[in-house]
């Protein structure tokens, strides 16, 4: 009977030994989950985070932007505005003319106010033309202590990335002379041109930010070679905007 009954304490404390495994087993595995669960949690939190800062970044950039081109901006829709007035005024006297073709003195005198119209016209659109040369003159690199000297080979536009490789092949292949041009070329020389100016703010951004960072560094030559190529590339595409005359 007492070894039936030692079996038996024997057979529990190995039950109760086996439970215990299996319940350490299960702890393991639940801390193990916890703690993908916490790395989990942590990665999300702090792409969040990433991606809160970028959306501030970019939207502090674009207000500085918009800050920066808010005046020319409103002087170039003004003088559109005042296009489109001057146009309107010319077809309205043109249509008077024409139905008073058999009044001679009436007809000369519209005739008059059409070329005065027209004349004003002129100055209005050789005024917005003017403002178009302003608004796309490349930035320039000023208050620089290190200079860049490139040589002729150095302006080649396939050492650019190929976005801004895009951008200098679409204005290399257009003509220089926008006053002479046609409605569709005035537009793709604009769009190129608007392109150009965004791609040059950056690469100045970048330029100036490592410069300053360059100041305090302990390897300020890779941060050199890095400059360097910032600005022959802002070179290169800079060169491409001057190219064109308004």
């Amino acid at each position: 009977m007492a070894a039936e009954t030692s079996q038996a304490a024997v057979s529990a404390i190995a039950a109760l030994q086996k439970r215990l495994r299996e319940l350490e087993d299960e702890q393991k595995n639940l801390q193990s989950q916890i703690e993908q669960y916490n790395k989990h949690w942590s990665f999300n939190n702090e792409e969040f985070e990433r991606r809160e800062k970028s959306v501030a970044e970019i939207t502090a950039k674009a207000y500085k932007m918009t800050q920066e081109n808010a005046h020319v901006l409103v002087q170039i829709q003004e003088e559109r505005k005042r296009k489109l007035e001057l146009k309107n005024q010319i077809l309205d006297l043109q249509d008077e003319i024409d139905e008073c073709g058999d009044l001679e003195q009436s007809t000369r005198v519209k005739k008059g106010s059409v070329k005065q119209v027209s004349i004003n016209y002129n100055k209005i659109l050789d005024d917005y033309e003017t403002l178009l040369a302003l608004l796309f003159e490349p930035p320039q690199l000023v208050g620089r202590k290190h200079d860049f000297k490139m040589c002729k080979s150095d302006y080649d536009i396939d050492l650019l990335p190929t976005t801004m490789r895009r951008i200098a092949q679409q204005l290399e292949a257009l003509p220089d002379n926008y006053k002479s041009q046609n409605l569709p070329t005035k537009r793709a020389i604009i769009q190129g041109l608007v392109y150009s100016r965004e791609e040059t703010r950056k690469l100045k951004e970048k330029i100036y930010a490592l410069e300053k960072k360059r100041n305090t560094s302990t390897t300020p030559r890779s941060l050199t070679f890095e400059i360097n190529k910032y600005i022959q590339q802002f070179n290169i595409l800079s060169g491409e905007m001057k190219r064109f005359k308004f």
